[in-house]
């Protein structure tokens, strides 16, 4: 039992009492005492008179860790993993993005399948989609124009990042681009990108859209990445089974062969 006086200034005294307490009961005496009462007197502390009558022995402290979460969370799904495996949580978000087909007038239940297709020595790892030369090109999603640029087996080709640079699409063989369309410019979906065409190593009497998605890498590189099939991704925007997303091996989404150049 503990008993003080309190003249006045409770506060003080009220706080000089919680640190005689403590003291008193972390002493290296009090800390290996006998289990008897303390001495009667009077510990002084101040102006203020505190009575200690019972010392409480402490045989065991508990030390409580605090852990202090230090600025914000980190998006989980940044930064890219190393390898680029395409993770349940990436194909979550692509399809939450609700993909438009990239040629206008053209009914995605139209399209063949032929991503996973041998084109030579190579797997094709993209959806060709037929259309009249000269039909508008579309933003299947939007994005940020990365890269206007030929290539001898894409031809006239474009790059596009998606939001958060999370995924990248390629749209290559067209006929011609938009006027006025630039790399670092923004579009939204539908937006019309260029044309359909038949440049690079398309047949000359099949003109076509050669349309790829990427997971983009770590460094985001434009021409890197794991690629995805997108008929599954369209075919669900129409409303038809989802079905499986199949999954490429990592690296160039270029059209082979690899010689590029800027175009003018």
């Amino acid at each position: 039992m503990i008993s003080l006086t309190c003249p006045s200034r409770c506060g003080r005294v009220l706080v000089a009492l919680l640190a005689a307490g403590a003291a008193a009961a972390c002493t290296q005496s009090e800390r290996f005492a006998d289990d008897s009462d303390s001495s009667d007197a009077p510990v002084v502390v101040g102006d203020s008179n505190v009575r200690i009558d019972t010392v409480v022995r402490i045989d065991t402290v508990i030390t409580i860790d605090t852990v202090v979460a230090l600025g914000p969370v980190a998006d989980s799904l940044e930064p890219r993993r190393r390898g680029q495996d395409v993770m349940p949580e990436d194909l979550a978000f692509l399809r939450a993005r609700k993909l438009i087909v990239p040629v206008q007038g053209i009914a995605a239940a139209t399209i063949p399948p032929s991503f996973d297709e041998m084109r030579g020595a190579r797997r094709h790892n993209a959806i060709d989609i037929l259309a009249p030369r000269g039909t508008p090109v579309l933003a299947a999603d939007d994005g940020t124009v990365a890269k206007i640029d030929t290539s001898a087996g894409g031809g006239l080709s474009l790059y596009l990042a998606g939001p958060r640079e999370r995924f990248i699409y390629y749209y290559a063989h067209l006929d011609s681009y938009r006027r006025g369309i630039a790399e670092g410019m923004r579009v939204q979906k539908g937006d019309t990108l260029g044309y359909v065409g038949t440049t690079g190593n398309a047949p000359p009497n099949t003109p076509h859209l050669h349309f790829a998605i990427a997971l983009a890498d770590e460094d985001n590189r434009w021409w890197k990445g794991t690629p995805l099939d997108p008929l599954p991704l369209l075919r669900a925007t129409a409303g038809l089974s989802r079905g499986p997303v199949a999954i490429g091996d990592s690296g160039s989404i270029l059209q082979r062969p690899l010689r590029v150049r800027r175009h003018p």
